[in-house]
């Protein structure tokens, strides 16, 4: 199995900062997917990728929901619901991958929710908020 997410510019909110860690979380997703079909020998780069992501969720959420504030976004309550979701189920999906019950299920696991947050949120969610941003500012 091998899973890659790539970045289009139909992807874009339209803020440099943003997009580029959206671009940063698509290269170490891509190296997560990558190392756990190599199984357990990969075990350093994906300690490497979750410690990523553990910054990158703090950090990315944070700028985000900044951003939103200084445009007076008007769904930002529910786009917050949104980020707390996403971190509630990325737990879930850490202690996983910790366990290695199934790399197969997990690969699948990874590959749906990762892809549906992809095309969901920061294609849809993200891309509402960039709209508004857009046509208010």
């Amino acid at each position: 199995m091998n899973v890659q997410f790539a970045w289009n510019v139909s992807m874009s909110v339209n803020d440099k900062k943003l997009d580029d860690q959206h671009k940063q979380l698509l290269e170490q997703v891509n190296s997560l997917l990558e190392a756990l079909a190599g199984g357990k020998n990969n075990l350093i780069v994906i300690e490497q990728v979750l410690g990523f992501l553990d910054r990158y969720i703090e950090e990315h959420f944070t700028d985000e929901e900044r951003y939103m504030e200084e445009h007076q976004y008007p769904r930002l309550e529910e786009h917050r619901a949104l980020h707390a979701g996403f971190i509630e189920r990325y737990k879930q999906m850490k202690e996983r991958i910790y366990t290695f019950a199934s790399v197969d299920e997990m690969l699948i696991d990874l590959e749906v929710h990762l892809g549906r947050w992809w095309i969901d949120h920061i294609g849809g969610a993200d891309k509402d908020y960039a709209a508004y941003v857009h046509e208010h500012y």
